[in-house]
């Protein structure tokens, strides 16, 4: 039986391949399950694998199918051979054989068909003999979430921060490809004594019993619910000084902190990472404009792209359109109650309200969240003495290092966020918390 599967797990995930090297990409979405189809629109798709041919050339063929079954999942890698190099394509089924993740990932000695086994080194300005990791479960009742304590060795109490996510299902490390930024940034700042607890996204970790219920996804559901709840928790663990826990927030994560911290005001202060202060669909289309313009589309193929974008984004903003507009008309495919909850909302100037002090960080090749979102967040702050900024040259939107124009494949390949970054951080809570 579980051969059976298998077989048809690796029959599933080489007609995707065949969709996309074809460029069918609406055949492609739909062998999605439906908690993908709300992170990957036909659009994105698109978008996504036109840069990774634009990073690694022209598909050239199949080298070999590999599979095993993991958490009731199915992993299927395909090692494929492009003109520039070799890419493996990760691919994620559910118990039905429906698609729940796709990865392109850069091809290594250590590549497997399990993103989990992926080997990590600890980035160079971590100290593993400064701290301890431990595990539990974190969250609401009716959903606890498993999650790591990276605490410096020693009694305390220490300062803490509490890692929040950026959009789309994550997992702990918030893991892209072979990189794991969310625990670089715990590993080092508990090297230099700040304890970091980082958790499971509700919507990576509960993806079928989500799907399953058919539960309306908002930013309060997917982020904001768990995040307030964790923070009360961290605060109460031993060793955590309950009046020096801050709260991280990366890319959507940085945009909801200011919810967050008006929520739960007993937290010390916020660090914002690359967080948008646009409407959330602006910087989606903008996204989709950058990485266009770098694929092999021709300018036709790109106009008709932007223009379905477009055309959702349009719905997004009317709001007699989007309560009326079913998921696969809005950006992302996510529901109208998702981008209802959104309507209206400015980060920055809410953030502007509160009392708490902030640290806005900002990378400058970051093509995701840009200048424009940065410049907004220093406009809204620029009488706010308790606001500090940082714009680091060479970033991309991971805080990882490169050069020239990022584009998402630069994101399989294996890094670090900048040590520089993390000493920003840590410099930065030692001065509020003396």
């Amino acid at each position: 039986m579980q051969e059976e599967k298998s077989q048809q797990a690796r029959r599933v995930a080489n007609e995707l391949l065949k969709q996309l090297v074809v460029n069918d990409y609406p055949g492609a979405v739909q062998m999605f399950g439906d908690l993908l189809r709300k992170t990957m629109s036909v659009e994105q798709l698109t978008v996504r694998w036109q840069a990774l041919l634009a990073e690694v050339g022209q598909w050239q063929q199949l080298i070999s199918t590999r599979s095993r079954q993991a958490r009731r999942f199915e992993f299927v890698l395909l090692r494929c051979e492009f003109s520039r190099g070799q890419i493996d394509i990760q691919v994620v089924l559910d118990p039905q054989t429906q698609v729940m993740g796709l990865r392109f990932l850069a091809v290594s000695a250590q590549s497997t068909v399990d993103d989990t086994s992926v080997t990590y080194a600890p980035p160079g300005y971590a100290e593993p003999s400064t701290y301890r990791e431990a595990e539990m479960n974190v969250g609401m009742m009716q959903w606890p979430l498993p999650a790591t304590l990276t605490r410096p060795v020693g009694d305390g109490p220490f300062p803490a921060v509490l890692l929040v996510h950026g959009s789309g299902p994550q997992d702990r490390d918030q893991t892209l490809g072979v990189n794991k930024p969310f625990r670089d940034i715990a590993q080092g700042l508990a090297s230099r004594g700040i304890a970091v607890l980082r958790y499971e996204k509700r919507t990576h970790h509960y993806a079928a019993r989500l799907t399953e219920q058919g539960l309306q996804i908002t930013t309060d559901t997917e982020t904001i619910q768990d995040a307030v709840a964790i923070a009360g928790l961290l605060r109460s663990l031993p060793g955590i000084d309950p009046k020096r826990v801050f709260i991280a927030g990366h890319s959507l994560g940085g945009a909801l902190l200011p919810r967050i911290l008006m929520r739960e005001q007993l937290l010390a202060g916020g660090v914002i990472l690359a967080g948008p202060a646009r409407p959330f669909e602006d910087c989606l289309y903008d996204q989709a404009v950058y990485l266009l313009a770098r694929s092999k589309l021709s300018e036709q193929e790109q106009e008709a792209q932007l223009v379905t974008l477009k055309a959702q984004v349009t719905r997004v903003k009317h709001a007699h359109q989007l309560r009326e507009a079913p998921p696969e008309d809005l950006p992302l495919g996510l529901p109208a109650s998702y981008w209802l909850d959104l309507r209206g909302y400015k980060p920055a100037n809410q953030a502007a309200r509160l009392s708490q002090p902030l640290l806005i960080l900002q990378g400058e090749r970051d093509y995701q969240v840009t200048a424009a979102d940065f410049e907004l967040w220093q406009q809204a702050l620029l009488d706010a003495p308790r606001a500090r900024f940082k714009l680091f040259s060479s970033l991309n939107h991971q805080f990882m290092t490169g050069e020239g124009d990022s584009c998402p494949a630069e994101y399989q390949r294996p890094g670090h966020v900048d040590q520089r970054v993390i000493d920003c951080i840590a410099d930065w809570i030692r001065g509020i918390t003396g």
